[in-house]
């Protein structure tokens, strides 16, 4: 496959607005829990870049940090706006079924 990248393009940006909508939901989370909450959605949106990386054929910038022994600290997302309505968690074509 001349770009494995492309072939995942439109999964890995319903991968990018899931992780949008965990981060938005952090707010909901209790408060106890908040920041581990957020460095773990941090964590999966750099191992996902690396994956994507990865898949264009670049180096994975990940791992030159990793090796390095430095790890970025996690982004901090915008307020999240209130949500009262009830989550559905779905990432398009990677569901089952």
């Amino acid at each position: 496959m001349a770009n494995p990248e492309g072939a995942f393009a439109k999964d890995l940006g319903y991968l990018a607005k899931f992780f949008d909508k965990l981060e938005a939901h952090a707010s909901q989370v209790p408060a106890e829990h908040q920041k581990r909450y957020r460095t773990l959605i941090a964590e999966e949106r750099t191992r996902w870049q690396e994956i994507t990386a990865i898949l264009s054929g670049a180096p994975a910038p990940a791992a030159v940090a990793r090796s390095a022994g430095r790890v970025a600290p996690p982004e901090q997302p915008a307020a999240a706006p209130a949500n009262t309505g009830d989550v559905s968690l779905t990432v398009g074509s990677l569901r089952n079924g």
